[in-house]
């Protein structure tokens, strides 16, 4: 029983070498050396013939840091220089110079200082054929109405909120939450009420729900209505619902409904085929959730 008594004489073992100081042996053999010259414990030990303390050359980590960064400066200067180059919408001579402005800003391609605001890195959003007159029919209960609505297509854009990080129009909104209505059965056995559809249009999020959750219902309809104009629009969506739940657990900002909202974004990935991703959510959602302590169970 006295070897495992602490001994407060001893002296303290001496801290790990530095990375590239090992000897070749000791390298080859992946056993810890103390980089004693000429020939270290570990080559004394084994009998080793000879201990040659070859040092590595290791790049520092800030070198490599700053590789990475100069990088990604040279990624989004040449993102930045296509996006400007590209970023126009050809117009007829017919419609007037405002009309020709607003569809030259909002373009094919988001510009790149407001993608971090809700829209989709390299995307190719051309909402054109979206009809005005959908968005003034009201909320359709079944994905055949909506379809059927959406065949009637107008020159003219429907603002430019998908561009600019604003959140999505109020009739957008209505069509979208009644696709999602008609399709609920699929995912749930508990209908929302009519004031979880409403809450879905009030911006304030100290009255309505979380942006994350809104956007995953819209996300939800947009891919519950495959080869329509609304397809178009599951880029925005889902770049929006992966920003918003970020940042809801950053600030652990009603964690309800970033549950909700991850559950729609990983149904979304099961309609989309990808298996793993979907399960790769919930399981981290499981994780994050118990660690805050919102799941006991």
């Amino acid at each position: 029983m006295s070897r495992f008594i602490l001994d407060l004489n001893e002296p303290p073992k001496s801290k790990r070498i530095k990375k590239g100081t090992a000897c070749v042996a000791c390298r080859a053999k992946k056993r810890r050396c103390d980089g004693v010259w000429p020939t270290c414990a570990q080559c004394i030990h084994d009998g080793e013939p000879e201990c040659v303390n070859a040092v590595m050359k290791v790049t520092p980590r800030t070198l490599i840091l700053q590789r990475k960064i100069a990088g990604l400066e040279a990624q989004v200067s040449l993102l930045q220089s296509a996006s400007g180059a590209s970023g126009g919408i050809d117009s007829d001579g017919a419609e007037g110079a405002q009309d020709q402005a607003s569809r030259t800003a909002v373009g094919h391609q988001v510009p790149l200082a407001t993608r971090g605001r809700g829209a989709s890195p390299g995307l190719d959003v051309d909402l054109s054929c979206l009809s005005t007159a959908v968005f003034r029919a009201g909320v359709p209960r079944h994905s055949s109405v909506a379809h059927s609505r959406l065949g009637v297509s107008t020159p003219r854009l429907i603002g430019s909120w998908w561009a600019t990080g604003d959140p999505p129009p109020s009739s957008l909104i209505t069509t979208l939450s009644g696709i999602f209505a008609a399709h609920e059965h699929q995912h749930t056995h508990d209908p929302r009420p009519p004031e979880f559809y409403a809450s879905l249009h009030d911006p304030d999020m100290a009255v309505g729900s979380h942006p994350a959750l809104r956007n995953a219902v819209c996300l939800v309809a947009c891919v519950c209505t495959p080869g329509g104009p609304f397809t178009r629009l599951e880029p925005v969506f889902l770049r929006r619902t992966t920003y918003f739940l970020e940042q809801a657990l950053a600030n652990v900002d009603r964690l309800l409904d970033f549950i909700e909202a991850s559950i729609f974004l990983a149904y979304y990935f099961v309609h989309k085929g990808r298996y793993p991703k979907s399960v790769s959510i919930i399981a981290g959602r499981d994780i994050k959730c118990r660690a805050s302590g919102t799941c006991t169970d």
